[in-house]
C-alpha cells in the first residue's frame, strides 16, 4: 500500500540519467523526509509537466545537461530560471560532490533550506522566451527608488531581470515597463547576484502576482511581438 507524504514534506525533481547516481540522491534525500520525482530524458520531463505535481527545487545530474539535446537544455534553463537549481556529481568515493546553486556553492541542506521558503509549484510545459523589455524594479509600490533593469527573459507567469542589486529571496517588488501604465506586483523566486561564484548574467527570477487582464494582455503582446 503506498502512503501519501505529509503536505509539508518537500517535493523535488531529479533530472538524472545514471542509475547509481540517482540511489545516492535519493539516500540522500529520503533521509531528511524529502520526496522525489526523476526524469531521464526530455520525454520523461514532458511527461511530468502535467500541472498536476507541485515541486519546490530540482536537482541535475552534471552529465544530464553535458549530454542533452538543444531542446532538452532549453528547458532546463527554463526550470533554473523558476526553480531553486543545483547541479551534482557523483565523487569516486561514493559521496555526492560538486553542488552547486545560483548563488554559489552550498551544501545540500543549504539547498533544501533554499527549497523550504520557496511555494511549491506545478511543472507545465509552459513557453518562456528570450524577450528584452526595458524595465524599472523597485522595492515599494510607489518606486520611490529604482532600478533600472530589462528583462532577459518573459513569460505569462514571470520573468528573469538583469539586476545588480542584491534581492532577498521572497521578497516582493514592483515591475513597471515604460510607456505601459503597467505596474506588475511580483515576488523574488531567486536571486543571482553581481560578482557571485556563479556564471551567467547577475540578476533575479520573479513571479508575477495578482495580475489583471490588462496586464496579462501587455505581457502576451511582449511574448508575440505585439
Amino acid at each position: 500500500m503506498t502512503v501519501a507524504p505529509p503536505p509539508e514534506a518537500l517535493r523535488i525533481l531529479l533530472l538524472i540519467r545514471d542509475r547509481k547516481t540517482e540511489d545516492l540522491c535519493r539516500d540522500e534525500l529520503t533521509a531528511r523526509g524529502v520526496v522525489c520525482s526523476r526524469a531521464e530524458d526530455l520525454r520523461g520531463l514532458i511527461a511530468l509537466m502535467d500541472g498536476r505535481t507541485a515541486y519546490q527545487g530540482v536537482i541535475a545530474d552534471i552529465r544530464f545537461s553535458m549530454k542533452a539535446e538543444a531542446e532538452l537544455k532549453q528547458q532546463l534553463r527554463r526550470l533554473e530560471n523558476i526553480y531553486p537549481f543545483l547541479r551534482v556529481k557523483p565523487d569516486a568515493d561514493g559521496t555526492l560532490h560538486g553542488i552547486s546553486s545560483l548563488s554559489g556553492s552550498v551544501s545540500l541542506e543549504e539547498f533544501l533550506g533554499q527549497c523550504r521558503t520557496f511555494p511549491a509549484r506545478p511543472l507545465r510545459e509552459e513557453e518562456r522566451r528570450e524577450e528584452h523589455v526595458s524595465a524599472w524594479l523597485a522595492a515599494t509600490p510607489e518606486f520611490a527608488e529604482t532600478e533600472a533593469s530589462v528583462s532577459i527573459n518573459l513569460s505569462c507567469r514571470g520573468a528573469f531581470f538583469y539586476s545588480a542589486r542584491a534581492w532577498e529571496v521572497g521578497a516582493s517588488l514592483w515591475v513597471r515597463f515604460p510607456g505601459h501604465g503597467q505596474d506588475f506586483a511580483a515576488r523574488v523566486c531567486w536571486c543571482r547576484p553581481w560578482g557571485g561564484k556563479s556564471d551567467g548574467l547577475p540578476g533575479i527570477g520573479v513571479e508575477f502576482r495578482e495580475m489583471t487582464a490588462e496586464q496579462c494582455a501587455l505581457l502576451k503582446a511582449f511574448l508575440h511581438g505585439g
